[in-house]
């Protein structure tokens, strides 16, 4: 009795665990929040805090479950996060959150169309880096005009 009461309090321990992992979402929370464009460099984009530059106009918002810009709104359907040990998160911090992502997106009102993106997000020193983005799968439905 006492093995069955304590595999019904472990059962109901991991599904409020799992219960509150799906309410945080599955981006490390270091990358929500909106981001404005900053360098685009031979292998990776890079973004800064809104809050640091107020005026950008090329900015991406990714909360837990997506991301958008001007442009396109996209929804992950598939996220692998990590720790990189060999970029630091802070000067002194070592351990940068990464998330390889794979998104379905849309461009909403500007054009019917639909396609998936993939990239790796990294967080390092503040910066938000995207590197190995791809689109692919593009599909657009016809205007009956």
């Amino acid at each position: 009795m006492k093995k069955l009461l304590a595999m019904l309090m472990l059962a109901a321990a991991a599904a409020a665990v799992s219960q509150a992992q799906a309410a945080s979402g599955w981006i490390p929370p270091h990358m929500v929040g909106e981001w404005c464009g900053l360098l685009e460099g031979a292998e990776a984009l890079s973004f800064i805090p809104r809050g640091i530059d107020s005026n950008c106009s090329d900015s991406v918002t990714i909360s837990a479950y997506g991301y958008s810009d001007h442009d396109r709104n996209c929804y992950f359907r598939s996220v692998r996060s990590s720790i990189d040990p060999t970029m630091p998160l802070a000067t002194k911090t070592p351990g940068a959150p990464v998330a390889m992502i794979e998104a379905k997106c849309d461009a909403g009102d500007v054009e019917p169309c639909e396609w998936r993106e993939s990239a790796t997000l990294t967080v390092s020193k503040g910066l938000l880096f995207v590197s190995g983005h791809k689109r692919f799968a593009e599909k657009c439905k016809r205007s009956g005009k």
